[in-house]
């Protein structure tokens, strides 16, 4: 025999497997989405009421009710959220915002609230705290910008064969 038989041979290289594309998400489905992106409001209102209520700037709820949304909207529409998608996420972040703002208004300071209302007009409330509308604004803002970031980068998912 020789050497060359009686020689350990080398390992083979080992090369990784080609990486499975993941599963494409099926096609969305607007209105299941933006049914379940509703129930956001609700939840964001409570949660900003307690809040306000308890003597906190509830301004940095402000980001979290976008991503609610965004979330429950995604569980609804199959996964996917485009641009119409994120533009039903937004106007229900805005709307769900200025309902929360106002209630927490109301439960913070109930009788300014009662006395604004009577003038018609909350400006007086909102000029002796700019904060509490400051805060919203920014992280709101925050917020929607994540929900298009989120869209655009599911623009260049192809949607899954029926």
């Amino acid at each position: 025999m020789t050497d060359a038989a009686n020689s350990p041979t080398p390992p083979e290289p080992v090369v990784p497997a080609a990486a499975e594309p993941a599963a494409p998400l099926p096609a969305e489905n607007l209105m299941r989405g933006t049914l379940l992106a509703l129930a956001a409001l609700p939840a964001g209102v409570i949660a900003w009421a307690i809040v306000s209520a308890i003597g906190f700037v509830s301004g940095w709820l402000a980001i979290g009710v976008a991503l609610l949304a965004l979330w429950l909207y995604r569980k609804g529409s199959g996964g996917r959220i485009g641009f119409n998608g994120a533009t039903r996420v937004s106007i229900i972040t805005v709307v769900t915002l200025i309902v929360a703002f106002v209630v927490g208004i109301a439960v913070a300071n109930p009788i300014r609230f009662n006395q604004a209302m009577s003038r018609g007009t909350l400006i007086p409330l909102i000029v002796q705290d700019p904060l509490y509308i400051v805060f919203p604004v920014v992280f709101g803002v925050l917020g929607i910008v994540a929900v298009y970031r989120t869209a655009a980068t599911q623009r260049s998912l192809p949607p899954a064969a029926s």
